[in-house]
């Protein structure tokens, strides 16, 4: 079966990240193992697919998350609560958070969904 780029990219940038290093050499020493090496080699938090220090890929997982044309625009939580099924980050709230911030149809979806109904 083939490997998307995207995660042949991950696994690729995951070897060259200091950090993601030092992480993969304390796997066997965890005595509650928060993070794991898959069989695809692929480090892993809470089965969810790692991403550390690497902000152009988080910058693109957030644009695809966002601006898909299956999705529309939401709330910071309701895309938190999407991508945090498949994706980890260190500051991954923060970071959604503020792009729901700078855009402005969320701005305005979020503005309408907290507006009170009309008496009539």
């Amino acid at each position: 079966m083939a490997e998307s780029s995207f995660l042949t990219d991950v696994k690729r940038r995951q070897h060259e990240d200091p950090k993601v290093r030092k992480l993969r050499e304390k796997i066997p020493h965890q005595q509650h193992p928060l993070f794991e090496l898959t069989g695809d080699r692929v480090l892993r938090y809470q089965g969810r697919l790692c991403l550390l220090a690497v902000e152009e890929l988080h910058k693109n997982i957030l644009l695809e998350a966002h601006c898909s044309r299956y999705r529309s625009h939401h709330i910071a939580t309701k895309m938190y609560h999407d991508l945090r099924q498949v994706y980890w980050w260190n500051g991954m709230k923060k970071d959604i958070a503020d792009m729901v911030t700078e855009c402005p149809n969320c701005q305005q979806v979020t503005s309408e969904a907290w507006r009170p109904n009309p008496v009539y």
